[in-house]
């Protein structure tokens, strides 16, 4: 059985005294935090005749089979059983005794895809909102940040004694994403998004909506929200907890793509613009202010630019005569004895079309999968390599991804090869591996001035 860190003891009694966020950075264990916490929380529970505990765990469908793992490890004697009538997998912990010491922890899985419907919940959804439970954990919780999503709101729906809620990368796109899961938290605490936001952040009007922009790092008002958030909020780092990481290097690798790929790319480019001007006119959209704010015009405008993404990722997935200069790269790494990688792509075509090529290399232990998918929640620290394929939109994708290398138990030095396709002379446009790059780097930059404040939330401001 596991036995906690002095930091991990601090974390499981953080959670266990208040309905709380735990952000720790990758590898600090806090899905075993979470659980020793949930042992903290039952003695709480009514005694003496509070005999058995209902929790649920709502995390990424990848991660069942880890939160089951890790509950083998951190405490003794589970059992698991599958409830045939819901489907799905439940994990029963009994302790054996005589009287009070004798009592039952049900633990029940969840993901995040099972809570939708629009205005009536779907069958899925229900029978989880039927249930009283003493205990919900949402783990990768900012699943939930964007508050008007189907997902939140029934998860903030469901009846439950106790909260808690696990991310490492809880302030990695916005600041102001931090709302929702604080409101479900403390929602008598954080009960409305637009005082709040007003409180730390600054709102305009354009045409006839109110918006937010996000909070400034360099704002007078971050020692403000601090304060506010010290009670429900904990994050830290490998430095805080008195850890060292190998170091961490990261290489962006220019990969100068062909002229017919170019020609290809060029042409998809010009047929995206086009695209995207005719769905305007079909939503009705007429100004640039109307196209920057329209939901249905974002959403498509994202689905265009992926298609552009994915002629740089592997464009044989159009053309099958198209030579693949990323694939050389790769081919280049292996025969040059590269050490075995986790290869990240954001598409499951170029997925296959990269395991292929390392069957074809006779290149083993190369872990390769979607950011999606491998990038959460895994632990591959016997790894030290990791290239990114492809960079994804979100900094959260690329932060967690990293982080299933970088991470505790880590002996090695990690490399990060971060492969950006370019166009070749004379052309001077940037591609759109360069500008999710620059997009990234911006958020990354960002997101170390942010986390430099809220990590200094000290026990003498949390345990006010």
């Amino acid at each position: 059985m596991l036995t906690p860190h002095p930091y991990q003891a601090a974390g499981t009694r953080f959670l266990s005294t208040r309905p709380a966020l735990l952000a720790d950075k990758c590898g600090l264990g806090k899905t075993a935090q979470a659980i020793w916490a949930m042992l903290e929380i039952r003695k709480r529970l009514s005694p003496p005749n509070h005999t058995l505990m209902w929790v649920l765990v709502v995390c990424p469908k990848v991660l069942k089979e880890q939160w089951i793992k890790e509950i083998k490890k951190a405490i003794p004697y589970p059992t698991v059983q599958d409830d045939s009538i819901k489907g799905t997998p439940e994990l029963a912990i009994i302790y054996d005794g005589s009287g009070p010491n004798q009592w039952t922890i049900i633990i029940r899985f969840a993901h995040y895809e099972q809570f939708r419907g629009r205005g009536v919940p779907q069958p899925v959804t229900q029978q989880y909102l039927e249930t009283n439970w003493d205990l919900v954990i949402c783990d990768e919780v900012h699943k939930i940040k964007h508050r008007d999503t189907q997902t939140a709101k029934w998860i903030k729906k469901l009846k439950t004694t106790w909260k808690l809620g696990l991310s490492a990368s809880l302030t990695a796109e916005r600041v102001t994403d931090l709302w929702s899961p604080l409101n479900w938290i403390a929602p008598d605490r954080f009960p409305y998004f637009w005082p709040w936001i007003e409180k730390y952040a600054e709102t305009y009007y354009e045409n006839g909506r109110r918006h937010a922009m996000d909070i400034a790092p360099e704002s007078d008002k971050l020692r403000l929200l601090r304060e506010d958030l010290a009670p429900y909020f904990m994050v830290r780092t490998m430095e805080d907890v008195g850890m060292q990481l190998p170091d961490l290097t990261t290489t962006d690798i220019p990969i100068e793509i062909s002229r017919k790929h170019t020609l290809f790319y060029e042409r998809v480019r010009k047929q995206v613009v086009v695209d995207l001007i005719a769905d305007a006119r079909n939503y009705g959209l007429v100004d640039l202010d109307a196209l920057g704010k329209s939901a249905l015009y974002i959403k498509c405008a994202i689905a265009r630019y992926t298609r552009l993404r994915q002629t740089l990722s592997d464009a044989t997935e159009f053309q099958q005569t198209f030579h693949q200069n990323k694939f050389d790269w790769l081919e280049e790494y292996v025969l040059n004895g590269g050490d075995p990688a986790l290869i990240f792509t954001s598409f499951n075509t170029t997925r296959k079309r990269i395991e292929q090529k390392l069957k074809d290399l006779v290149a083993e232990d190369y872990i390769v999968g979607t950011w999606e998918r491998v990038g959460t929640g895994l632990n591959l620290q016997h790894l030290h390599v990791v290239i990114c394929w492809d960079l994804p939109l979100s900094y959260n994708s690329y932060e967690q991804g990293i982080g299933r290398v970088h991470r505790q138990g880590q002996e090695r030095p990690t490399f990060v090869y971060r492969l950006i396709s370019k166009l070749p002379k004379p052309y001077r446009a940037k591609t759109a591996d360069q500008k999710v790059q620059k997009l990234i780097d911006c958020k990354a930059e960002k997101n170390e001035i942010l986390l430099e404040w809220l990590r200094g939330i000290r026990d003498e401001e949390i345990l006010r």
